[in-house]
């Protein structure tokens, strides 16, 4: 049963009402947060130790949302995700177990995440490329499980006519979160269009089509590999260099 959040203060979610304090300063912090998005060297007009760790989180996911800007809007959503993971952080205690400290630092970050790349396609390809670099690094605001769930669950929650629409978009943050995403989906029918967009990929997307191929689909490849090339003369010099890249046997 579904419960109803504003009614209860402990279970707000920690931006839902920014001080006023931080209100009034988001669009000094937003010319803060630009210049260090962008690498210009303006004055920091306010200082950000004066406010609360809570107000600092508002401000940064306020900017976040607002910002249409995409260094502003990533770096902006990192900084949240650094604050938020201080607070939580603090708010454990020793003698918890592993597994409820993880719960308790991870889940809200896990949440948040999902909310961003629920509010457009742009937020979704920055969501997406944070928790896939946070996989294949091992580093991050995540646990590296934790990072592939929020990879699965965004796949999950994105229609798939949109996700094969997005691997011909004109933006290669959106083409390669669209890879990833049919990757993560892992359902059969995101092959053909993964191996479809192989012919016209840039070196990444071509790379992170190979992860994910060789990741998640690797058991059917050799179906659809044969299927395609069957149904032309020869094979294209693109389908050839995925077929050795995979080392799949035709």
């Amino acid at each position: 049963m579904q419960t109803n959040d504003s009614q209860n203060p402990s279970t707000r979610p920690p931006h839902a009402h920014a001080p006023e304090a931080a209100v009034a300063s988001l669009s000094a912090l937003s010319n803060y947060i630009e210049a260090r998005a962008t690498g210009h060297a303006l004055p920091l007009i306010i200082d950000e130790q004066e406010l609360s760790v809570q107000a600092r989180l508002d401000m940064y996911i306020s900017i976040a949302a607002r910002s249409s800007n995409a260094q502003v809007m990533e770096t902006a959503f990192a900084l949240a995700l650094r604050t938020m993971r201080s607070m939580l952080n603090a708010s454990i205690s020793s003698t918890m177990p592993t597994a409820s400290k993880l719960k308790t630092c991870e889940t809200p970050i896990l949440n948040l995440s999902l909310e961003f790349a629920g509010k457009s396609a742009e937020w979704r390809a920055i969501i997406v490329q944070m928790m896939a670099d946070n996989v294949t690094t091992g580093s991050g605001h995540l646990s590296v499980n934790r990072a592939k769930q929020v990879l699965k669950d965004i796949a999950k929650r994105t229609n798939f006519v949109n996700l094969v629409g997005e691997l011909k978009q004109e933006c290669n943050s959106r083409r390669l979160a669209a890879i990833y995403l049919l990757g993560w989906l892992k359902h059969e029918k995101a092959i053909e269009p993964l191996i479809e967009a192989f012919e016209r990929a840039t070196n990444a997307e071509q790379a992170a089509i190979v992860e994910m191929l060789s990741g998640h689909y690797m058991h059917k490849l050799p179906f659809h590999l044969k299927w395609r090339c069957a149904n032309r003369h020869s094979p294209t010099p693109a389908l050839t260099n995925l077929i050795q890249l995979l080392a799949v046997e035709i």
